[in-house]
């Protein structure tokens, strides 16, 4: 897998600084004592979330693939979710879906590089469906934590990625993920790091 660097280009530089401001200010919200900011965390990392679940399904729909058209899907997440986020049945439904595309990112960056990407992310995608809906029934909080560690997680892993510091996630989607073991001892360690920074908060 080849990681799209391109630090070269205007392009490539915004992108790396957007997903760098991005990735701290993630941090900032996972981290922070302020009251008033820990009461929106939940409200930013499911936000967060949903660009993936946005871009999944724009994806697959064909349609509205430019990056202005996906900015405008960016912001108008974010000006509903504010809304959204007060009424606890949305958070659960919102968590839920979001899952059933962070599952398979997760499944893709841990287990493509034995099974396929493809067939990660397809079994990804059930499984997490499965787990989430269970968590929402009887540990609610529990899966809210799991979302926030999958966001933390892979948005750090992109940035990591777009550095070229190491190919933790797929930025080419017509390449396959190869077994690497730097790529999966990196992975495993950021993932151990963060978790215990999201739980312990």
């Amino acid at each position: 897998m080849t990681p799209v660097t391109a630090i070269s280009s205007p392009l490539g530089i915004a992108v790396i600084a957007v997903v760098l401001i991005d990735v701290v200010f993630l941090y900032y919200m996972l981290l922070t004592q302020r009251e008033d900011f820990k009461e929106k965390s939940n409200y930013v990392f499911l936000a967060h979330g949903s660009f993936f679940f946005a871009a999944f399904n724009i994806n697959i729909l064909g349609f509205g693939k430019g990056p202005l058209f996906m900015l405008g899907v960016m912001i108008a997440i974010v000006v509903l979710y504010y809304f959204l986020c007060s009424i606890p049945l949305a958070v659960t439904i919102i968590t839920i879906l979001n899952i059933t595309t962070l599952f398979p990112i997760m499944n893709t960056i841990f287990l493509g590089p034995f099974i396929g990407d493809k067939a990660g992310a397809f079994l990804g995608g059930f499984i997490g469906l499965g787990i989430a809906v269970a968590l929402a029934f009887f540990f609610p909080d529990f899966l809210m934590k799991v979302h926030n560690l999958f966001v933390v997680y892979i948005y750090t892993a992109l940035l990591v990625s777009l550095l070229g510091l190491t190919s933790l996630v797929p930025l080419t989607a017509s390449l396959e993920s190869k077994p690497n073991a730097l790529n999966m001892i990196t992975s495993i360690i950021l993932f151990v790091v963060i978790g215990v920074l999201v739980f312990m908060k």
